[in-house]
């Protein structure tokens, strides 16, 4: 390999690993967005539809203004267009799926099969792109999804009603996830901005919202502009907006197309999973002080050897 490939190489993949590594960190914030905005008495579906609609239209906005539409082919535009579409529309009914999973179950084992979703991503790279599965690799992608499930293990979780809409929601993550890498395999989708494929992911969000609530439109509509006068509601949603658009503009779209140049576009989500579970573990400890069990001392282990392994070109 010539020497100018090469360092072009190394730094697609520590940019690629880097931006990984902050967007999975970014993911905690909105799990403790997630968490506290019922406590406030916010409807949390109707400020993921808000939110969405936010990034569609700053999306929109901005691609229009300062980038224009894409000039690429028309084949290019279908698989960056439709891809994002498609992944954010199934993105919307994962979080469905998974909420109605942790209503009836317990929500730690709930979060570890719907995270797990990852192998998708990780699979459609080395079965279809050819990206090299290494014995480093494959055992990191192992110890990550160890790291889920001893994470999630609970001995009160049992058989129930949780367990298909829990399913649901994995196999939902794992074609949302494996959409969203897609236009990074191709040069075509890949020129695509991430300005735009924002915009695209953002508006299939929106509309898996609506159809989820098909049967209620006419009262759909009406109580979603009502919530519009709710501050908190606007707080929240410019926060989780503004991690959006941060994150994919500049870490998520340009970090997995840097991977893919690499020949390591399939380790994508599974570093970005492996890194939020370790920044969440981390917080837990320093700053909430709570106190970690054997189980918990576990799995931060596993999550670290697993960044580690996945980080490995």
């Amino acid at each position: 390999m010539p020497l100018e490939t090469n360092i072009f190489t190394v730094n697609d993949m520590l940019f690629g690993i880097t931006a990984m590594v902050l967007v999975g960190a970014s993911w905690t914030i909105y799990g403790g967005v997630m968490g506290k905005a019922p406590r406030e008495n916010i409807d949390v579906s109707v400020l993921l539809f808000w939110t969405f609609v936010a990034s569609a239209v700053v999306s929109i906005v901005c691609g229009t203004v300062f980038q224009g539409f894409p000039q690429t082919s028309a084949y290019g535009l279908l698989i960056a267009f439709s891809s994002q579409f498609i992944s954010g529309f199934f993105n919307y009914w994962q979080l469905d799926m998974m909420s109605r999973a942790m209503q009836k179950g317990h929500n730690g084992t709930v979060w570890s099969i719907v995270q797990a979703g990852f192998v998708f991503p990780f699979f459609m790279g080395i079965l279809f792109f050819s990206v090299p599965l290494t014995w480093v690799r494959g055992t990191a992608l192992f110890l990550a999804v160890a790291s889920v499930a001893v994470s999630g293990y609970s001995r009160e979780a049992g058989a129930g009603k949780w367990l298909i809409p829990a399913l649901t929601a994995f196999l939902m993550t794992g074609i949302s996830q494996s959409l969203s890498n897609l236009p990074s395999y191709y040069p075509e989708a890949e020129c695509v901005s991430s300005v735009w494929r924002t915009a695209a992911l953002s508006s299939g969000f929106i509309a898996g919202a609506v159809i989820r609530n098909i049967m209620r439109l006419p009262q759909f509509f009406p109580d979603v502009l009502a919530s519009a006068r709710n501050v908190k509601l606007w707080k929240y949603c410019f926060m989780l907006q503004g991690i959006e658009i941060i994150v994919n503009y500049f870490l998520l779209y340009p970090g997995m197309d840097s991977l893919s140049r690499a020949s390591a576009g399939a380790v994508a989500y599974p570093l970005m999973v492996s890194c939020c579970l370790l920044v969440f573990d981390l917080y837990s400890l320093l700053v909430l002080r709570e106190k970690q069990s054997v189980r918990q001392w576990s799995a931060l282990l596993l999550c670290i050897l697993a960044v580690i392994g996945l980080s490995v070109q």
